[in-house]
């Protein structure tokens, strides 16, 4: 843990007491994939990494390729088995997700990440297989709630092996390449599925996913299972893990905790998609899922969330608000670019996916950047330079909006946009992991992901409700365009919280 935090950073507990060693990501402190010490900073592809670097690889682009494929083929999944439940096969997705993540992070602190890796995958095989055979929408739907648990754990243990196995001066690189290993399926993932399901038909769009993850499996099992060989199985918590206080009690994992904080937000989710209809009876229901939700998950956020997430206390709470509105800012738009060039410029649904696919390819050449400069910037200071740029890029894509302005002033705003997320993210991931002990290095990627989730869950919701209240133009792109400013001003807002970013052992500028 790096000297000088001054004050603890957990969830419901204090920190212990800080390695006086140095970072988590130390050369000498990192043992879990033997001899690491002679391991040099441009070596994640080396003998001692070369495993763990491959199959985290594998799984994060796996995990990458059915998000995407899915996505492509529920309209023929829809045909098939009926509309009602559409929704929900993404909404619930989304929740568990969230469970997932909660879950995986504080259990790969206690007994290393191969078991919650294999009960993730186990998971995430068990969804596919249902949605494979499902004969209706309803069994269908509860195979993505378990493919969502199973897809949440895959990243929060992937940051965790990340924050305990690499050494600090490699992470960027590692957190570069992850961010890589969408582009293939951002690239190629939609077509080749849109192929299959047309020829072959969607289910076999599940069931094709079914041998990677076995091989995903076997490419990890060596180099996670020698990873969780360094923690004893069934060992404690470690104090300000994130875990409740209950949960460190018991040694239980936080489970009900982690359902009701997914199903809180769920709720509030839902509330924002029922409050495009301003009749009474809905803004009502909405009203009251916004208090459901709230109670629901506001005592789960206290024991599950960093200290001081709600008033973004500066350290690793503002790194992981801010990963959230960045997320909500750059989606804001992100999510209706492909509507937008279809329905407002009259462009074909091919090119509005070659620009999705441009932007994908954009964010990771942002990541290598990060990797390349923010050891000498800092990633308290490469982070607000990449919010920046998805500012400045989602204000330029309103210009699609309108024939009046030139369709390639607009479309300039994505790859921008996706510039800036690329080098914002990696710095801001470099600034939890280097300030969380490495002992709860799996509860700090489970900050990441959620907040993560959080911005990117709330970010189509508040775009969807609107467009849902003004489906037809010029409507749409009134609606399309005060959702795309408030993109742009969450990512703008970001730049107060800069000073926050500041490591709490550097002093504030």
């Amino acid at each position: 843990m790096n000297a000088g935090a001054d004050e603890p950073e957990g969830g419901a507990g204090p920190v212990g007491p800080v390695a006086a060693a140095g970072p988590v990501g130390a050369v000498e402190s990192v043992g879990a994939v033997g001899s690491v010490g002679a391991v040099g900073p441009d070596t994640i592809f080396g003998p001692a990494l070369r495993g763990l670097t491959v199959a985290l690889v594998a799984s994060v682009t796996l995990v990458g390729s059915e998000i995407l494929a899915v996505a492509t083929v529920m309209p023929a999944v829809g045909d098939e088995l009926g509309r009602a439940g559409y929704g929900l096969a993404f909404s619930l997705f989304s929740v568990g997700s969230i469970v997932g993540v909660l879950l995986a992070g504080p259990a790969t602190d206690r007994m290393g990440p191969w078991r919650p890796y294999l009960i993730g995958m186990g998971l995430f095989a068990a969804g596919l297989a249902v949605g494979t055979v499902a004969p209706h929408m309803a069994v269908l739907v509860s195979g993505r709630l378990l493919q969502g648990f199973g897809a949440g754990a895959i990243p929060a243990v992937s940051y965790a092996c990340i924050g305990t196995a690499y050494p600090e001066a490699v992470r960027p690189r590692m957190l570069a390449v992850l961010s890589t290993a969408w582009v293939l399926p951002g690239v190629i993932g939609p077509g080749i599925a849109g192929v299959v399901a047309e020829h072959a038909g969607w289910r076999w769009v599940f069931g094709g996913l079914l041998p990677l993850v076995a091989v995903a499996a076997l490419l990890a099992a060596g180099p996670l299972g020698r990873l969780s060989a360094t923690v004893g199985a069934g060992s404690p918590v470690a104090a300000g893990s994130g875990v409740g206080r209950g949960a460190r009690r018991t040694g239980a994992l936080p489970v009900l905790d982690a359902v009701r904080l997914a199903t809180g937000v769920g709720l509030i989710i839902g509330a924002i998609d029922r409050a495009h209809d301003l009749g009474a009876g809905p803004l009502l229901q909405a009203s009251t899922m916004v208090v459901v939700g709230v109670a629901v998950a506001a005592r789960p956020a206290g024991r599950l969330l960093p200290t001081g997430w709600w008033r973004v206390r500066r350290g690793i709470a503002a790194a992981v608000v801010t990963r959230a509105m960045l997320a909500y800012g750059f989606v804001a738009s992100d999510a209706f670019i492909p509507l937008v060039l279809t329905d407002v410029r009259g462009r074909s649904l091919t090119f509005a996916s070659l620009a999705v696919s441009i932007g994908t390819l954009v964010w990771s050449a942002g990541s290598w950047i990060a990797d390349r400069t923010v050891q000498r910037i800092g990633p308290h200071r490469l982070a607000p330079m990449g919010a920046c740029l998805v500012a400045i890029g989602v204000l330029l894509q309103t210009a699609l909006l309108t024939d009046a302005a030139p369709l390639a002033v607009g479309l300039v705003g994505v790859p921008v946009a996706a510039l800036g997320m690329g080098m914002a993210f990696t710095p801001l991931a470099m600034l939890v992991l280097d300030q969380q002990e490495q002992t709860n290095a799996g509860v700090a990627s489970s900050w990441m992901s959620l907040f993560e989730l959080l911005g990117f869950g709330f970010g189509p919701a508040v775009g969807g409700s609107l467009v849902s209240a003004n489906p037809q133009q010029p409507a749409l792109a009134k609606a399309l365009a005060v959702a795309f400013v408030s993109g742009a001003v969450m990512a703008g807002l970001t730049l107060l919280l800069r000073r926050r970013l500041i490591p709490r052992h550097l002093p504030a500028l």
